[in-house]
C-alpha cells in the first residue's frame, strides 16, 4: 500500500500525459500492474482496457451487470458520471488515448503533459459528440416508375 501512494506522488514525473487523462492514482495502478511505463507501452489498447479486472466465476449466472471487461478505468469518475449506455464506449475511447499517452510517456517526447492535455480534450469533445443525439434521417421519395 505505501508503494502505490508513493507512486502515485512519483506519476507526475514519470508518466505525465497518462496522469492528465486518467489522474495520479488510476495511472499508478495501471504502471504497477503493467510492471513499468514501458511495458505498458508495449500493451496494445484493447488490453489495456482490461488491465486490473478480475475473473468472475458466473455459474450461470447473467453477466450483464457483471461488468467483466472493465478495469482500472472503470474507477473514474468521468466514467461513473456517464450513461450507462455510453460507459463501454467511453471506457474504449479512454483505453485507446491511454495507450498514445503511454507511449509519449515512455519515450519521453512530451515531458510537461502537453499532449495529456490534448488528448483529454480531444475524449471530452469525441464523448460529447457521441452523446449528441443525431438529426432524423429524411425520408426520401422514391422516383416515379418507368
Amino acid at each position: 500500500m505505501q508503494l502505490l501512494l508513493y507512486l502515485e506522488a512519483r506519476m507526475s514525473k514519470v508518466a505525465p500525459n497518462m496522469c492528465e487523462i486518467i489522474g495520479p492514482k488510476c495511472t499508478s495502478l495501471m504502471v504497477s500492474a503493467a510492471g513499468g511505463i514501458t511495458e505498458l507501452s508495449k500493451i496494445p489498447a484493447c488490453n489495456i482496457l482490461v488491465i486490473g479486472s478480475e475473473k468472475r466465476a458466473l455459474n450461470g449466472l447473467s453477466a450483464s451487470n457483471a461488468g467483466i471487461h472493465r478495469g482500472f478505468l472503470n474507477d473514474l469518475e468521468m466514467v461513473k458520471q456517464a450513461p450507462l449506455a455510453f460507459q463501454t464506449q467511453l471506457l474504449r475511447i479512454l483505453s485507446t488515448k491511454c495507450a498514445l499517452a503511454a507511449r509519449v510517456d515512455a519515450f519521453k517526447t512530451s515531458p510537461a503533459g502537453s499532449y495529456g492535455i490534448k488528448l483529454r480534450e480531444e475524449i471530452q469533445e469525441r464523448f460529447n459528440k457521441i452523446q449528441d443525439p443525431g438529426q432524423a434521417r429524411l425520408t426520401k421519395v422514391l422516383p416515379k416508375p418507368d
